[in-house]
């Protein structure tokens, strides 16, 4: 029987900033499934926030791969920074939060920490930035994508990883 993933926090006063208090990893802590054969030529892939040596496992399985995307957090950064560089070597692009970047990079301005992102393999990142939209940052230059304005935000849990799950949509349908 195994558990979900469980990540619990409290977002401080300013919704984008927020602190992790548990992590249950639960089906994470497990191995990796086999992907199905049916699955393997699969062009598009999102390699969703899990542990960094699993992340790189799971791509052995997309010979196939066009556009390889992954998600990180910060859990993942503090404790296996290491394997998380191993994988920017290998994907094309990687989502995180404006938080997140400062820690890969130790550098609060966000137009900086995402050229260093760059640098570290990936052809492009993309920096979450709540209310403030997004920044996309390659290796040709930089886009800003503005956040539909809201009054009230009750919780952002799962917001990234929705946006991260549209934008790949996204990309495997206009090619």
């Amino acid at each position: 029987n195994s558990k979900t993933f469980r990540w619990t926090g409290k977002y401080r006063q300013n919704i984008n900033e927020r602190d992790t208090l548990d992590v249950q990893p639960g089906v994470l802590g497990e191995p990796i499934p086999t992907v199905p054969p049916q699955f393997r030529d699969s062009q598009y892939v999102f390699l969703a926030n899990t542990h960094p040596a699993a992340q790189m496992e799971l791509l052995k399985s997309f010979p196939k791969a066009k556009l390889v995307v992954a998600d990180t957090m910060d859990l993942w950064i503090n404790t296996a920074m290491d394997e998380l560089k191993a994988l920017m070597q290998q994907i094309d692009g990687l989502v995180l939060n404006d938080s997140e970047a400062k820690m890969i990079t130790g550098e609060s301005n966000m137009v900086l920490a995402s050229r260093l992102i760059v640098s570290m393999g990936p052809k492009f990142v993309i920096i979450k930035k709540g209310e403030h939209g997004a920044m996309l940052q390659h290796r040709d230059g930089v886009a800003v994508m503005h956040a539909f304005p809201a009054a009230t935000v009750v919780d952002p849990t799962g917001a990234g990883d929705s946006f991260a799950g549209g934008l790949m949509g996204y990309l495997a349908q206009v090619d």
